[in-house]
């Protein structure tokens, strides 16, 4: 029996059981190694994915609250920026044309001056001293129906004192001028006997001049004034005659 031991154990080829049992042992520790790896490891790299997908909603929710802001805060400018409206400038509203109101060629008088103008009433003046004075004072009556330019009435003016040949010939045309050649003019009496404002009413020959001489040296002449009344007339319009008469067949 002893023999037969310690043949066997004399085998070089003949397998340990020791060493069967440490390599078990080692293989055995190894799969419970890879085990417990797979059990660890395993657990926390679901974790870890499950940590980046949370990060990831979490990112992506921050980023939808900042969209959020971003739309308030742009809304709440604008409600604060002032809305400017423009408005396009209406055309200016032309008004009519309203008419043109000329004054009437009329004088408007009293009753009591309606009365005074009636030269029917009017004493007449004896004597040929008053002769002027009555043609001055009733220079209408030949004179009826003639107005002056402006409506008024138009008197016939009588001389306070006739002009001079000298007063006349700066005035006068330079050809000759036949007789009964004559100039008239209309001017507005003024005090101390004078006239202004005068203007040419007429002439014959026509285109002799005459009328222009005749309001050129008006302003030396010297009219009465019409009398309406027993009042002189200032300011009223005469018509002023001048005449060409051929002083050698008159004397």
């Amino acid at each position: 029996m002893r023999a037969v031991l310690l043949r066997f154990s004399a085998d070089p080829h003949a397998p340990s059981v020791r060493r069967r049992a440490v390599t078990l042992t080692i293989v055995a520790i190894i799969h419970a190694l890879l085990l417990w790896a797979f059990l660890t490891l395993a657990p926390t790299a679901d974790l870890r994915k499950s940590g980046l997908l949370k990060n990831f909603s979490l990112i992506q929710i921050d980023s939808d609250k900042q969209e959020e802001k971003k739309a308030a805060r742009a809304q709440k400018e604008q409600e604060k920026t002032p809305t400017v409206t423009v408005q396009r400038a209406s055309a200016p509203t032309v008004p009519p044309p309203t008419p043109e109101t000329r004054p009437l060629n009329m004088i408007v008088v009293s009753s009591e001056d309606f009365r005074a103008g009636d030269i029917s009433n009017v004493p007449r003046p004896s004597g040929a001293a008053a002769g002027n004075a009555q043609v001055a004072e009733n220079g209408d009556a030949a004179n009826q129906g003639q107005r002056a330019p402006n409506g008024e009435r138009l008197y016939d003016a009588a001389w306070y004192r006739e002009p001079t040949d000298a007063e006349m010939a700066t005035y006068m045309p330079k050809r000759q001028l036949p007789d009964g050649a004559w100039g008239d003019v209309y001017c507005r009496t003024a005090p101390d006997w004078r006239v202004e404002d005068c203007h040419e009413l007429g002439e014959s020959p026509p285109g002799s001049g005459l009328a222009r001489a005749v309001r050129l040296a008006s302003w030396q002449f010297k009219v009465r004034p019409p009398r309406v009344g027993g009042k002189t007339q200032i300011g009223t319009w005469v018509r002023i005659r001048f005449d060409i008469v051929n002083r050698k067949t008159a004397d």
